[in-house]
């Protein structure tokens, strides 16, 4: 079995031990044996994996393996192969810091084991296909197209399972992933897992597309100079979807539904229905989209849209660039306030989670997609009245960030699902962190807002 240059047995080439190897000396009479593979030396992450499953009974695996690895040895020397691992598994770590641990699989290769406590199969395939994502963009092996291949398995699917069966499955998922390279498998079996990547995948292009519409209608209603001032210090955005099917509604009957959601009261919310004959909802191209607008020019600082099987956007500008109590807008104000996003994106959250109950959405997974623009220069401030901390400044324009949750979970883990959703945002302002109970205590003052009116 060929094993590459630092050891391992290479799995672009064979199989990685999946298939026997047999003779092919048919005229020899009396064949050679083949030599015995040389046994990898253990990391130690299954004893990790088993004091996790004692502590956690949920824990879900992605096991990773770098494509074309071998190539990057051979072609570009050790060196090169050792650096290429090394920005893996940074890249790897960065994603899923704070929510788990990131071991190699053996104590030599390019095979690692992303453990994650508390995450069910669609969460962890939304992690795997993150960090798929960035390796494909990273260019890790230079002139050698390195991309990852990624199985997830979780003991939800087989909760009397040891450390080694599950490592031993996720392995399996993995190799399954390595037939096509780049790419994420995981078990098709597990109700609602099948279409958790087809979902998130479908609702990047809604949201993409729904961008495109916002900036259509902006373009269309206001004039260029105040176009200039009240957008271009960006916003942020945050869609959601159901699987295709679960749900399909009449746009009137889509309407009613949205307008029925309740809220936190005396708050622009999102996909609020106002009735007013110049703000109210209406269709376009079979689905719902409103833009609130009241002043002459136009200026409004929300947008949404919606389609009648639960394709839902919302865009906002960032309510540090408006002055207090007015609504009107500045120029960008260079501020980012900590706790905003855990509200703006928990409220979303408890959106998916109301309107999915008020429907009878069956179980399955929802997928959430958020967006942040114009954040480059931006500060991080740990309150509205406090000023921004040159330490924490963002250097990127964009953020983005997805997750999958079951639906029944949404309002239930609202505080994880939050997390998981800003965790890039916060990392991107120079690695800042707002500590778990900080973040849970927002939690609490948004569901204690919104008691009364769910």
């Amino acid at each position: 079995m060929p094993e590459n240059a630092h050891g391992d047995f290479d799995r672009d080439s064979a199989g990685a031990g999946h298939a026997a190897l047999a003779s092919s000396s048919a005229a020899a009479e009396t064949p050679a044996p083949a030599a015995a593979p040389k046994p990898k030396p253990d990391s130690g992450v299954a004893g990790l994996l088993a004091a996790e499953l004692a502590r956690c009974p949920l824990v879900s695996l992605i096991y990773s393996d770098l494509d074309n690895f071998k190539s990057v040895n051979d072609r570009l020397g050790h060196e090169a192969g050792d650096r290429c691992v090394a920005n893996f598994e940074r890249i790897a770590a960065e994603i899923i810091e704070g929510r788990g641990q990131l071991r190699r699989r053996y104590a030599t290769g390019d095979e690692f084991v992303s453990i994650l406590p508390n995450f069910t199969v669609p969460e962890a395939v939304a992690v795997a296909e993150r960090i798929r994502r960035s390796v494909e963009s990273a260019g890790l092996g230079g002139a050698v197209p390195v991309t990852a291949s990624l199985g997830v398995y979780s003991s939800e699917l087989a909760p009397d399972a040891s450390a080694d069966d599950l490592l031993r499955r996720a392995d399996e998922m993995m190799y399954r992933a390595k037939q096509t390279k780049n790419t994420v498998a995981f078990p098709e079996a597990v109700s609602g897992s099948p279409g958790a990547a087809q979902l998130a995948t479908e609702l990047e292009k809604w949201a993409r597309n729904s961008e495109r519409r916002w900036e259509a209608v902006v373009q269309d209603r206001v004039s260029g100079e105040s176009r200039q001032f009240y957008y271009a210090s960006g916003a942020w955005s945050l869609a959601y979807a159901v699987p295709a099917g679960s749900v399909r509604l009449s746009l009137s009957e889509l309407f009613e539904s949205l307008r029925k959601i309740p809220g936190r009261p005396r708050c622009m919310r999102p996909w609020r229905v106002p009735l007013g004959q110049d703000y109210r909802p209406y269709p376009f191209e079979g689905s719902l989209e409103c833009w609130p607008t009241s002043s002459p020019d136009g200026y409004s600082p929300e947008f949404w849209r919606a389609s009648p099987d639960l394709r839902l956007f919302y865009l906002r500008k960032y309510q540090e660039d408006e002055i207090p109590g007015t609504g009107q807008s500045l120029l960008a104000s260079g501020k980012f306030v900590a706790v905003a996003p855990v509200w703006r994106i928990g409220e979303c959250i408890l959106h998916a989670a109301r309107l999915s109950r008020a429907l009878g959405v069956p179980p399955g997974p929802v997928a959430f997609r958020s967006r942040w623009t114009g954040v480059r220069g931006r500060r991080m401030a740990r309150a509205w009245d406090a000023a921004p901390d040159a330490n924490h400044e963002c250097r990127q324009d964009v953020v983005e960030s997805e997750a999958v949750a079951p639906v029944s979970d949404l309002e239930v883990r609202l505080a994880e699902i939050t997390a998981q959703l800003v965790a890039p945002l916060y990392e991107a302002f120079s690695l800042f962190r707002l500590e778990e109970d900080s973040l849970r205590q927002e939690i609490s003052h948004l569901l204690s807002d919104c008691a009364g009116s769910g």
